[in-house]
């Protein structure tokens, strides 16, 4: 029996700290297909993300919400690209190994991401 309610608690987990690919879809304003085009991804994030700017009379929860969905749905092609490498090399295919989708997912935002301030210097200057 405790076996059963641990690998019920462990399905019941978010993945990725908290966000799930339908919640990052929703904040994203995104449908399920577009989950797999990263283009459709980073368009509509630099869209909310620039919308969302505290600079600009923005929200800085909301533009932390939309950082993290994007993050969500990178993650999820880089571990996608990864599965999908992984078939390849089992069946004997040289290819891609997600190094474009894992170098995207580290990429820093428009304005270097939700948790840097402004200013260009360090505090005190």
């Amino acid at each position: 029996r405790r076996e059963g309610a641990q690998a019920a608690k462990e399905a019941l987990k978010p993945k990725r700290g908290g966000m799930t690919t339908g919640e990052a879809l929703e904040i994203l304003h995104l449908e399920a297909a577009d989950a797999k085009a990263p283009t459709a991804i980073a368009e509509r994030y630099e869209k909310l993300y620039a919308m969302n700017d505290p600079a600009q009379g923005g929200s800085f929860y909301l533009q932390s919400k939309v950082f993290r969905a994007h993050e969500a749905l990178i993650a999820d092609l880089a571990a996608a690209a990864g599965d999908a490498a992984g078939e390849k090399t089992d069946a004997g295919d040289k290819g891609d190994d997600g190094a474009s989708a894992k170098a995207q997912a580290k990429a820093k935002p428009p304005g270097g991401g939700p948790n840097e301030k402004s200013g260009g210097g360090p505090a005190g200057d």
